[in-house]
């Protein structure tokens, strides 16, 4: 039976991968298999893997959520449209160049452009992203497994806690379908990143279907297509027409933004 510490030491403590370039103690933390070049043996993504993972965002909830938000801010489809678009356009062309150079050099992360010292900078932001980006993931995938626990056993929505205070924000089946999404999302977070791009091509054939069932159904709900892009601007918080226009395009912006410190 081994002690704590050397629990400790070997279970809970993350050591550093081994350099691909030298044995010398003290330098994974500059030089290891996460930071270094990736070998040519080990580069496996495809341009259509790449695309599968694009096309992919295009579909998910928090991109469409954030083209609706644009209307929910009062301009009409058409403009939260146009502006959703130039804000992509200006994202896909930071990330395309950002991933031509790691192409070329075959390095992971835009951070190794700030330099030994300034690279910890982009690794601090994503640290600091990263759980609060997947806890709003968690809670959007939360809602959806609710709804369906709910359409099978429409009485789930009457279960009440009274642990629960209704200053939490929460209420129990809320708390419990989150729950059931981090256990199903859990074993993903143990698949490595080469092997990710099989369930890319995969959901690359799904969610485009998914997106155009629910487009259709907009539009089904909207009487038409033409009285859907003929609704009128309605800014209610003193924008300008234009000032929300341009916050829009930010909004997209944002939206994909912290995928340039992946590439």
């Amino acid at each position: 039976m081994i002690s704590f510490e050397e629990f400790h030491k070997q279970r809970l403590i993350l050591q550093p991968l081994a350099s691909s370039f030298t044995t010398e103690v003290g330098l994974s933390r500059w030089s290891n298999k996460d930071l270094d070049p990736v070998p040519e043996s080990e580069k496996k993504w495809e341009w259509y893997h790449v695309a599968g993972f694009w096309i992919v965002e295009g579909f998910s909830v928090a991109q469409i959520q954030t083209a609706s938000a644009t209307v929910a801010l009062g301009l009409n489809p058409g403009l939260a449209l146009g502006a959703f678009f130039i804000g992509n356009v200006i994202v896909a062309a930071a990330c395309a160049g950002v991933g031509y150079i790691g192409s070329k050099v075959l390095l992971k992360y835009i951070s190794r452009s700030f330099g030994i010292w300034g690279s910890y900078l982009p690794i601090v932001i994503r640290a600091v992203v990263c759980p609060i980006w997947y806890g709003i993931i968690a809670y959007l995938g939360s809602l959806g497994i609710q709804a369906m626990i709910e359409a099978i056993w429409p009485s789930f929505s009457a279960w009440h806690m009274n642990a629960i205070p209704a200053s939490a924000g929460i209420n129990a089946p809320g708390l419990l379908s989150f729950f059931i999404y981090w256990l199903i999302s859990l074993p993903f977070f143990f698949i490595r990143m080469p092997a990710l791009r099989w369930l890319f091509l995969v959901k690359m054939c799904i969610m485009p279907l998914l997106g155009v069932s629910l487009f259709t159904w907009a539009v089904t709900a909207a009487k038409g297509f033409g009285p859907l892009i003929r609704i009128p601007n309605k800014i209610e918080n003193g924008m300008s027409v234009g000032y929300a226009f341009c916050y829009a395009i930010t909004t997209a912006i944002s939206a994909s933004s912290s995928e340039l410190l992946y590439l």
